[in-house]
């Protein structure tokens, strides 16, 4: 017996049970459940709310929202309220629901399922390989990006955001395209630096397409960015700046954001959280990224890389800004795709599938973490210890404190 010979029995194993017409599906489901035990939802903080004896912010607000969006009141009660008055996604949903909140999280829960299906059909739609899309599946799925639909239960509406995006990837009509766009930008401004990475999509899938003998030069560049549909990001961007600028001119002349300015790398309890905020972001998918960006310049497509490069030092530029680094990182798993793109059309399917086997290893074993501002460092807790934590305020033990965050 050796590692090798368990590496390949786990692959024959795995090709066993991806067999049948709905092995999408299977595989969806199986890597929700994986990830839903690693990183359980605290659903005692929503039970909390719902029974009074805490209070999340976000929910309370988008309330005050949905009754008015364009004079909400109480903005100066706690920070955060300022960042969400443009964000009119959710509180248009509370509106529809009746503010039901257990409702917008089943929604949210769907959607999250959905953004896992997506993800694993448009990275089969390249690959054409199921052990390479398990993988990839598998990863994404244990991610933060992956986990917005489940463990977001505090009214942040990432998992909505990133659901729409996720179709802007998967398909090019030009109506459910800019719709998808402009409803993500609704749910939160993040979506306005993710379109790009959609937009980068887009122009890899063209630009990998082309005949590799055509020497690599900014026309064969431009081509594929005039065949892709970033007219319609660019058509996206300013419509919805339009109406923003507008609705501040005209409803909120004096509003500013006062958590805006210093980069967190110039404040010591920002920059604490830093590095591991932009590890647990992408975690293994770092490795993929990575070798993307060492391919295209070894393959000599140097303009696709500079694209690349360029895009990942706005993302990392922009959200330095921001206290929850990890949550705008996420946004960009667009980033994902495209490389993966890469190393299928550059590299042997062998080596395809030993990449993405460690990619999902650290992505799956890798504790679920997120820096909540500054550096508080939180831990999404597997089911195991959810139910260990339960058992502990029934039984009064006292072991954990405030288990439940109940007081």
């Amino acid at each position: 017996m050796s590692l090798s010979t368990l590496y390949h029995a786990f692959f024959l194993w795995l090709d066993r049970r991806l067999d049948g017409p709905n092995w999408l599906w299977k595989l969806t489901l199986a890597s929700v459940a994986v990830s839903v035990f690693l990183a359980f939802p605290a659903y005692s903080l929503l039970y909390g709310h719902l029974n009074d004896t805490l209070t999340i912010d976000a929910w309370d607000f988008i309330e005050i929202q949905a009754q008015d969006l364009l004079h909400p009141t109480k903005l100066d009660y706690y920070i955060r309220r300022e960042n969400m008055i443009f964000r009119w996604f959710l509180p248009a949903l509370s509106w529809l629901t009746g503010h039901n909140i257990v409702l917008i999280i089943i929604i949210q829960a769907v959607l999250g399922i959905g953004f896992i299906y997506l993800s694993a059909s448009l990275y089969f739609s390249f690959s054409k390989d199921k052990i390479q899309t398990a993988l990839f599946t598998l990863a994404i799925a244990n991610l933060l990006v992956g986990s917005f639909g489940f463990v977001d239960v505090i009214g942040y509406g990432d998992g909505f955001a990133c659901f729409f995006l996720m179709v802007c990837l998967v398909t090019r009509q030009p109506v459910l395209f800019s719709l998808s766009l402009l409803l993500s930008f609704l749910v939160d401004e993040r979506s306005l630096m993710a379109a790009g990475f959609v937009c980068l999509w887009w122009i890899a899938k063209e630009y990998m397409a082309q005949d590799d003998t055509k020497r690599d030069g900014i026309g064969k560049f431009f081509r594929a960015t005039l065949k892709s549909p970033a007219w319609l990001v660019v058509v996206c961007w300013a419509v919805y700046l339009a109406g923003r600028t507008y609705v501040r001119l005209r409803y909120f002349p004096d509003h500013t954001y006062s958590s805006m300015g210093t980069p967190v790398l110039f404040a010591d309890a920002h920059r604490f959280g830093l590095g591991s905020s932009l590890w647990t972001a992408f975690e293994g998918m770092w490795i993929l990224i990575g070798a993307a960006f060492l391919l295209l310049w070894y393959c000599g497509r140097r303009f696709l890389l500079l694209a690349l490069i360029i895009g990942m030092l706005v993302l990392i530029t922009s959200v330095v800004f921001v206290h929850d680094i990890d949550r705008a990182m996420s946004y960009a798993f667009p980033i994902f795709f495209i490389s993966g793109l890469i190393l299928v059309k550059t590299v042997p399917i062998s080596e395809q599938r030993l990449l993405l086997f460690f990619v999902a290893l650290i992505c799956v074993i890798h504790p679920l973490l997120y820096t909540m501002g500054y550096d508080k460092i939180i831990w999404v807790e597997p089911f195991p210890m959810r139910i260990a934590m339960l058992v502990d305020r029934l039984m009064g033990w006292g072991y954990f404190d405030d288990p439940l965050h109940l007081e």
